[in-house]
């Protein structure tokens, strides 16, 4: 965790403008999420790999689902299934490949036929109908709140707990903002 105190500091300090960047809170967040889950490598077999994966995955888009909302006013329902397949191909396939590319340049070649072969699957899940959850965009508050629960739910606690932390999602994801009364309507133009 100091590490990635320090690497989040480091990233502020020599391009400021990237706390504004969703991809940094995201990508920060993320990799809170899995040192929270604790030590890796104490999963045995490849069943054990496999509840590993899917545990880390779901504790992930837990964790991340309030962030998410905050940032883009909606939720992938998809996207478990999406980054359960893509984060390891990328991370052990594509990356190795890429690195490799650096003393074997034909490896680049592979690297990209690996991010092709993802492709279809990506496609399919992002053409799934309903596969987003939209929402309002719920006050700074509520949206507080829907962070501290998020964070809650991925705490190394027992499972009883962890879901407590999700009522103070719910919220968000049931706001719904004042609206015009029937017959009248409401305009919000941007001029410059």
């Amino acid at each position: 965790p100091v590490t990635w105190a320090v690497v989040a500091a480091g990233v502020a300090v020599v391009d400021p403008w990237a706390l504004l960047q969703p991809g940094f809170w995201l990508s920060f967040v993320a990799v809170g999420v899995l040192f929270l889950g604790g030590p890796a490598g104490e999963h045995r077999g490849w069943r054990g790999r496999i509840a590993g994966l899917v545990r880390e995955q779901t504790r992930m888009t837990v964790g991340l689902a309030p962030l998410t909302l905050l940032l883009f006013g909606q939720m992938s329902l998809v996207g478990w299934v999406a980054n359960l397949v893509a984060i390891p191909w990328m991370t052990c396939v594509v990356l190795l490949l890429s690195m490799a590319g650096v003393i074997v340049p034909p490896a680049w070649t592979l690297a990209a036929w690996a991010v092709g072969a993802l492709e279809p699957l990506l496609q399919a899940l992002a053409a799934v109908p309903e596969g987003v959850f939209p929402v309002a965009a719920a006050p700074v508050w509520l949206s507080a709140g829907a962070l501290a629960g998020g964070l809650w739910a991925v705490l190394p606690l027992p499972p009883a707990l962890r879901a407590s932390g999700l009522a103070l999602v719910l919220p968000v994801l049931m706001w719904q903002p004042a609206r015009p009364a029937a017959g009248a309507f409401e305009l919000l133009a941007a001029d410059i």
